[in-house]
């Protein structure tokens, strides 16, 4: 976003701050508990998951030709690579002979070693040798080359797609006019800070709508994100199946009185982006969290790989601590406030002692996530109440 565009936020984002009010939908709408629970609606989810483009990381953890990182994306172990030509490419990190891992963690390597039996392979996936070839005449003559899969560097950030023979990936027209303003923040260039895993007896849609509102924030969140950013006020904006949540921090009246062109935006407010259908993004001054939430074994489990990154040097290791520090916060309260309520109103639902729920005119965020994932998926779940 240029600064036009920040100034133009925080001009909204004082007034729904100032008027204590939040953006709003037209009217309610009842959702069916069934959405949560039933395994016919979650395999048809998990499938949608599976076949669409998928955030796994920064562009930062791939900083030179020669680099790679590991990554776990709905169980399918995955090797990204950025090679001699610059281009980064992905392959299932499971070896041709007997399914071991050929990589661990990040770094630099020109070459990968199976840990089993010494199959190597190059940075591109291909066999490139190993002991005991004469044993292998068929499977060598036909290709042991690692299997690729389609991958892509954009808007600061790495995907990969999980079917192999899926095609190149076309991320501009799924981010669409989203596309610009993510890279505009240079989060892929950020230092990567760590990655944390949250394995929950929730559902992957109900992991996904504690990022999709504030209204939460005074009650669940109170001693800790409702210290400093406000609750049931936020601004809502859609971006065909993505949308964006803005949430003012609780100083933003503190501007009030002063010039434009002294406001600095981003200090005042929140943003959080969520990618369509299982990625949320948080922006702020000082951190870009990615939370990658991903359908687990069954309709009541899910599984989120947190990541942070940050703008800041982490030469000083004393600013290498505070960003710890900082991740370890946001973390937490995910971990320890978001989650296990959200594990108790899984267990509610699964008793199937109410039929529905109910999302809120001033919980839009949660109204166009469910909408464009039935829309997605051929169906009409939802019923809107009121006139």
């Amino acid at each position: 976003m240029d600064r036009n565009e920040l100034i133009d936020l925080t001009r909204r984002a004082l007034k729904i701050a100032t008027d204590k009010t939040t953006d709003m939908t037209p009217v309610e709408r009842r959702h069916p508990a069934a959405m949560f629970t039933d395994q016919e609606r979650f395999e048809r989810e998990r499938e949608l998951v599976l076949r669409s483009p998928q955030l796994v990381g920064y562009r930062s953890e791939l900083p030179a030709p020669g680099s790679f990182c590991t990554k776990t994306v709905m169980d399918i172990p995955v090797l990204l690579t950025r090679g001699s030509d610059g281009i980064v490419r992905a392959f299932q990190n499971v070896c041709t002979h007997r399914q071991a891992p050929v990589a661990k963690g990040c770094g630099a390597a020109e070459r990968f070693v199976c840990p089993f039996h010494a199959w190597t392979f190059d940075n591109r996936g291909s066999f490139v040798g190993g002991p005991g070839r004469e044993g292998f005449p068929a499977t060598i003559a036909a290709g042991a080359n690692l299997t690729e899969l389609p991958a892509a560097e954009h808007s600061g950030f790495l995907w990969v797609g999980l079917r192999p023979d899926a095609g190149p990936l076309d991320i501009d027209t799924h981010l669409g006019d989203l596309g610009p303003e993510l890279e505009s923040w240079n989060i892929g260039n950020w230092a990567p800070v760590g990655e944390k895993v949250l394995d929950v007896p929730v559902n992957w849609k109900l992991a996904l709508d504690t990022f999709a509102e504030n209204y939460h924030f005074a009650t669940v969140h109170r001693d800790t994100f409702a210290v400093f950013t406000k609750s049931n006020c936020a601004l809502f904006d859609s971006y065909g199946q993505h949308h964006r949540l803005v949430f003012p921090m609780r100083h933003i009246g503190d501007i009030a009185d002063q010039p434009e062109e002294s406001w600095e935006p981003l200090n005042n407010f929140v943003v959080i982006y969520a990618l369509f259908p299982n990625i949320v993004l948080s922006a702020t001054v000082a951190n870009g969290e990615v939370f990658r939430v991903y359908p687990g074994s069954k309709p009541g489990h899910s599984v989120t790989y947190h990541q942070n990154a940050s703008p800041m040097d982490f030469s000083d290791e004393s600013i290498r601590k505070a960003a710890d520090d900082v991740f370890e916060y946001a973390h937490a309260s995910v971990r320890d406030e978001d989650y296990p309520l959200a594990a108790d109103i899984q267990r509610a639902m699964n008793s199937g002692a109410r039929a529905e729920m109910i999302f809120g005119r001033n919980e839009p965020g949660l109204h166009h996530r469910h909408s464009v994932l039935d829309e997605a998926l051929g169906e009409s779940t939802g019923e809107s109440l009121g006139v």
